[in-house]
C-alpha cells in the first residue's frame, strides 16, 4: 500500500515525515502513537509543499494550476493536522508539536522535480494511512 521512497536514506533525516512502519507495526501502535504520527506528518507537510511550490515557481512560472494545487494541498494538510489535534484532545490526549523541518534546497532542476514528486507522493501516502486510522477509530469510538 505504501511506496518505498528512494530519498528517505538521504533526506528522511531532515524532517520529511515518511510513513515508514509496516502495516503490521503500524497496527501495533497505540491510538495515541498513530494519531501523533499523523499530526506530525500533516503539520510538517505544508512546509515541504511550500518549498516545492517556490521551486516550481522558479522553474515553471506559467504552471499556475500546479502552483495552486500545491498551495491547496498545504492548506488541506494544515486543516487535517488541526482536525487530528482536535480528535486527540477529545480523546484526552495531548498532541505534541512537530519538530522543525529542514527544507530541501537542491541545486539542479531534475532534483527539484524529483523532490516535488516525492513530497506529493508522501501527501498521498499519509492521506491513505490517515483514512484507515480514522475509519478504525470511528468504529472503536462511536459517537
Amino acid at each position: 500500500m505504501f511506496t518505498k521512497h528512494p530519498l528517505k536514506k538521504t533526506w528522511g533525516k531532515d524532517g520529511l515525515p515518511f510513513p515508514s512502519l509496516s502495516q503490521e507495526a503500524w497496527k501495533n501502535l497505540s491510538d495515541a502513537e498513530r494519531l501523533q504520527q499523523n499530526v506530525t506528518a500533516f503539520s510538517s507537510l505544508p512546509e515541504f509543499l511550500s518549498a516545492v511550490k517556490r521551486q516550481q515557481e522558479t522553474m515553471n512560472a506559467l504552471a499556475a494550476k500546479l502552483h495552486f494545487q500545491l498551495e491547496t494541498m498545504g492548506r488541506q494538510c494544515r486543516g487535517m493536522a488541526n482536525n487530528l489535534k482536535s480528535i486527540m484532545t477529545a480523546l484526552g490526549l495531548a498532541p505534541e508539536p512537530a519538530p522543525p523541518a529542514e527544507l530541501p534546497n537542491p541545486a539542479d532542476g531534475f532534483a527539484k522535480k524529483l523532490i516535488g514528486y516525492y513530497v506529493c507522493q508522501l501527501c498521498r501516502d499519509w492521506a491513505s494511512r490517515s483514512e484507515a486510522d480514522l475509519a478504525f477509530l470511528a468504529g472503536k469510538y462511536p459517537l
